[in-house]
């Protein structure tokens, strides 16, 4: 409803300045006339993907020009990670001049609320930056941080070079995350030629070789989170898949 009409579905990335203020008094009046109930529904038709799945590849930021070169010591995210969920043409979204602190402040948490974070082993070192990085620097966005936001995660991890100290540390990070969020963590494995995934004693040799990981997963269970592990395979008969007992 709210998309698909006015100046939430103007077909542009800068607003010229007659069209900013008045998006910005349109954003205005939403939330001072509105109930956060109300406001939130308006948030996500804003920020819904029409259909497509509501997924951010962390892997593929650094190649987007979304968010500049990552590196383990600077990463730069917010708040073009939101960007990163939407069309240019509707960036002007994200822009406090377009719309205000506290619609962006509050668009901005549904966001990260409601979208699904996706990183693989090479990026999962971004991980504590990611999520305690404040996506709002400026005053009025507070400490608002995705650790007290963010509630879908999938991480896809493979064999490391660095006897799983990367991964262990971002494991560690989702302990903290304040909301019960929902975790599926893909372990990347290779099934050969002739293998079958549920013959017997072939879940235990899965489970040795990741065997570093589980203290940390079954900590994160703990802490409230539902976690989902699965072994996967991609290379052979177009991919076999073995889930883990929830004991593990």
């Amino acid at each position: 409803m709210f998309k698909g009409c006015g100046f939430f579905a103007l077909p542009f990335n800068r607003l010229e300045p007659e069209r900013e203020l008045a998006c910005r008094q349109l954003c205005g009046k939403i939330v001072a006339t509105l109930p956060r109930e109300v406001r939130d529904m308006i948030y996500a038709q804003v920020l819904d993907n029409e259909g497509y799945d509501k997924d951010i590849h962390m892997s593929r930021a650094s190649n987007k020009g979304y968010l500049g070169p990552l590196t383990s010591s600077d990463p730069k995210f917010p708040p073009q990670v939101c960007k990163m969920g939407m069309r240019g043409t509707e960036w002007y979204l994200f822009e406090r001049r377009c719309v205000g602190s506290t619609f962006l402040l509050e668009l901005t948490e549904t966001f990260y609320r409601t979208w699904k974070f996706i990183f693989t082993d090479d990026h999962v070192y971004l991980l504590p930056t990611f999520l305690g990085y404040p996506v709002l620097p400026e005053p009025s966005g507070g400490d608002l941080c995705p650790m007290g936001l963010v509630q879908k995660l999938d991480l896809k991890l493979g064999e490391t070079t660095d006897g799983w100290q990367t991964v262990l540390k971002g494991l560690h990070t989702l302990i903290e995350l304040k909301c019960a969020a929902t975790i599926n963590i893909e372990l990347r494995v290779v099934f050969r030629l002739g293998d079958s995934p549920d013959t017997p004693g072939r879940l235990s040799k899965l489970v040795d070789e990741f065997d570093a990981l589980f203290p940390a997963i079954r900590a994160m269970k703990e802490s409230g989170h539902k976690v989902r592990v699965y072994f996967a395979s991609n290379f052979i008969y177009g991919g076999m898949r073995l889930d883990t007992p929830d004991s593990l």
